[in-house]
């Protein structure tokens, strides 16, 4: 230092300052009453620290309904100050029991002190009013069969010392509780409430129970309820919807498969295959002769629902001729749950076909005519009706053998065979009478046994008379 006469000290060798690091958090303590039935608490601090400014006290808390509270976690209580000792005014938001207290405090450089397990106060907080403790506030069922119960006992406790009384119990939906109240608990005692979940139908249910009682901080107790009801016995519904039933090589195949489920919870791979003519299963999707699942490990489940899905869309290959059947099943492991479900359709080499064949083209009165036909059947086996008419020189169409213009089938209910071949045969043989000269057509052809819709091209023989 110099003055302003410019005299100075002299600096010496020793140092006059030095620094000092502080990392110790600050010492907190806590105390409150043993027990009470005032709220509310009272828990007085007192925090500490030797070489920093105090910034903040916090106080946090746990709970059990008796006993020690020791290895739940700290809750904090919002409740914080800056002085360095003072009380928190505590309201008990949990109701009666026993209260654990522990603090943070923190130093103006942060250094702050850990939450322990190890409590440092506790209050029994107690009344001799009732109180209600219930030993849950909700309750899933899980699966139970429709028209079955299922049934859980709810713990109720009165922490209180005078008489607790339940002056009312409702429930909702599918849940319900059968005693009649009012039901009277002891102080310190309990009752095992019996609620019942009895489902009518199949799927999930949700509902509630409130207990009433004579608890002035909580009149009224709500436990939220659930549970699943499912079908005894229930398998799996599958069904395909198919595009059309009769196809030909180069037709669209457009195949769907749905499912629904409404039996107990289970785990199932769907099998899906065409089974081919000759009973041969072709497995989708991999078209293996191999059993193989089309999905693997689906979760049935009560409700469950697979939606309408896409298993085939292509344009047919060429393909032997006849009836498929797509079949679908549900295997748990080597059973099958429950029957198949089947969807038939068939592959045509081609409509049927049938040629006419006269003995000659020209006759006259007395001249022998004899009319065979040959029918080829190049795709599966199929019922038809079979016609035969004769167009007359003057415009009208004849039904053989009626002769009648009301169309009648010449061979009902014909039975074509697989890729077959009937003929040729003879169908009409006689002398020939005498007829006005002109042109003359024999016509031949095929309809469904339902309906007169005519399958195919018309077969025509002409023939004169003269």
């Amino acid at each position: 230092a110099e003055d302003r006469a410019g005299n100075m000290n002299p600096i010496g060798s020793g140092t006059t300052a030095k620094t000092v690091s502080d990392t110790t958090p600050p010492a907190v303590s806590l105390s409150c009453p043993a027990s009470t039935g005032k709220s509310p608490i009272a828990v007085a601090f007192e925090a500490k620290d030797a070489l920093s400014d105090l910034y903040r006290t916090s106080l946090y808390y746990r709970h059990s309904l008796s006993g020690s509270a020791s290895g739940q976690s700290w809750r904090n209580a919002d409740m914080s100050s800056t002085a360095s000792s003072g009380s928190f005014q505590f309201t008990p938001p949990l109701g009666y029991g026993h209260y654990e207290f522990n603090a943070k405090s923190i130093d103006s450089l942060n250094n702050q002190n850990d939450l322990d397990d190890n409590a440092l106060c506790s209050a029994d907080y107690g009344s001799s009013a009732p109180c209600i403790s219930l030993s849950a506030d909700s309750h899933d069922f899980g699966e139970v069969k429709t028209g079955g119960v299922g049934e859980w006992a709810l713990q109720i406790t009165n922490t209180g010392e005078e008489s607790l009384t339940v002056s009312g119990l409702e429930t909702s939906g599918e849940f319900a509780c059968s005693p009649e109240t009012p039901i009277e608990i002891e102080g310190g005692g309990q009752y095992r409430l019996s609620i019942m979940f009895s489902p009518t139908t199949y799927g999930q249910h949700n509902g509630w129970a409130k207990i009433t009682s004579n608890d002035a901080s909580q009149p009224s107790c709500q436990i939220d309820l659930a549970g699943v009801g499912y079908e005894e016995g229930a398998t799996p519904q599958t069904t395909f919807t198919l595009n059309k039933q009769s196809y030909i090589a180069g037709d669209r195949l457009f195949a769907q498969v749905e499912a629904e489920y409404y039996g107990r919870s289970r785990t199932a791979d769907l099998h899906i295959c065409v089974l081919m003519p000759d009973g041969t299963p072709v497995y989708l999707p991999t078209f293996s002769t191999s059993q193989s699942p089309f999905i693997a490990s689906i979760h049935l489940r009560p409700g469950y629902t697979l939606g309408r899905m896409t298993i085939l869309d292509l344009h047919l290959p060429e393909l032997p001729p006849g009836d498929y059947t797509f079949a679908a099943f549900f295997c748990d492991g080597a059973d099958t749950l429950g029957e198949a479900a089947i969807a038939s359709f068939t592959i045509n080499g081609g409509e049927p076909s049938v040629e006419l064949l006269l003995n000659k083209t020209a006759f006259t009165s007395g001249d022998l005519m004899t009319l065979s036909r040959t029918i080829m059947n190049p795709g599966a086996a199929r019922t038809v009706n079979f016609y035969l008419a004769v167009w007359l020189p003057t415009g009208e169409l004849l039904f053989y053998p009626s002769l009648s213009d009301v169309a009648s089938p010449f061979a009902p209910n014909l039975l074509l065979g697989q890729t077959h071949t009937i003929g040729p045969d003879v169908i009409v043989q006689l002398t020939m009478p005498a007829l006005v000269p002109g042109g003359y057509f024999w016509l031949a052809g095929f309809t469904p046994t339902d309906r007169f819709e005519v399958i195919g091209d018309v077969a025509c023989a002409e023939w004169t008379y003269y």
